[in-house]
């Protein structure tokens, strides 16, 4: 349940200035949808392929902490990038975090979880994004 409605829009502007992205808020949850290309190598033939990434974030209480959930896809050589800048950014990760990974058609599909302010979530994020993008 959202106690100050205020501080949820402001934070889903935070989460949109970080991702570059326009936020749609629905029912207290705010969802975050861009797409990602990248050609992946399949049977010695270059495919092209779209992955969209979804970051999210509900259940906004009033001390700024929220639920938030990430679903990104990466190439297998963006792993290594994109998790060292998750792990060793300067806002440390919260205690309750999680991560899984699952792979398809050589796509790593990462979903995180996470309970801290949707800022530091989508702060995380949009550095590991930039480090693999560049």
């Amino acid at each position: 349940m959202v106690f100050n409605i205020d501080a949820f829009k402001e934070a889903a502007l935070q989460v949109a200035a970080f991702l570059d992205a326009e936020v749609d808020s629905v029912s207290g949850k705010c969802i975050v949808k861009r797409p990602r290309r990248f050609k992946v190598l399949d049977h010695g033939e270059v495919r092209n392929c779209k992955g969209d990434f979804e970051v999210s974030f509900s259940a906004y209480r009033q001390d700024g902490v929220s639920l938030n959930q990430a679903a990104i896809c990466l190439m297998p050589e963006e792993y290594d990038l994109f998790i060292r800048t998750i792990m060793g950014h300067a806002l440390p990760l919260p205690i309750h975090y999680t991560q899984r990974l699952t792979t398809d058609f050589n796509i790593y599909c990462l979903n995180f979880e996470s309970f801290e302010p949707p800022g530091h979530f989508a702060e995380r994020l949009a550095a590991a994004l930039k480090a693999i993008d560049h």
